[in-house]
């Protein structure tokens, strides 16, 4: 199963291994969703095993959408996050109509990926909750002249 940041059907995805292939919802507004699925992101050249969260935002508007949204996270049972508005915490992205923006492992952009888990360390933190919180959709208006 390949995902990348890019609309659906792009032929340029990045490769996962998700650990799952069934999609959690996290937040629904004005025809928008994002949900999230567990990947198992082993990069076997550098010798790094970890899961993380992948996430993936539907718009389902007839028109482009400007979504925003913050990531709450708890690690062994406490909020990492929960007070401040670091830019880690915060994604906005644009979403054409009727596309679907998905997360990778491969991406730098931590917008649509959340660390869970260091797969080879039982010690090491370990996401136990998320949350996507203070959701807004705007829709965008295409002003391009035709």
């Amino acid at each position: 199963m390949s995902f990348g940041i890019f609309s659906a059907g792009a032929q340029n995805a990045l490769s996962l291994n998700a650990s799952s292939t069934e999609w959690r919802l996290e937040a629904e507004k004005d025809n928008v969703q994002i949900f999230s699925t567990p990947a198992d992101c082993s990069d076997i050249a550098n010798g790094t095993s970890n899961e993380y969260l992948i996430l993936k935002v539907v718009n389902a508007n007839a028109a482009p959408v400007k979504v925003n949204f913050s990531k709450n996270v708890w690690y062994n049972g406490n909020c990492s996050n929960c007070s401040g508005d670091s830019p880690e915490r915060r994604s906005e992205l644009v979403v054409a109509a009727n596309e679907s923006l998905v997360g990778s492992c491969d991406s730098k952009d931590k917008r649509l990926k959340v660390f869970s888990r260091m797969l080879r360390q039982e010690k090491a933190r370990k996401l136990t909750k998320f949350e996507v919180v203070n959701m807004t959709v705007q829709t965008q208006v295409n002003t391009t002249s035709k």
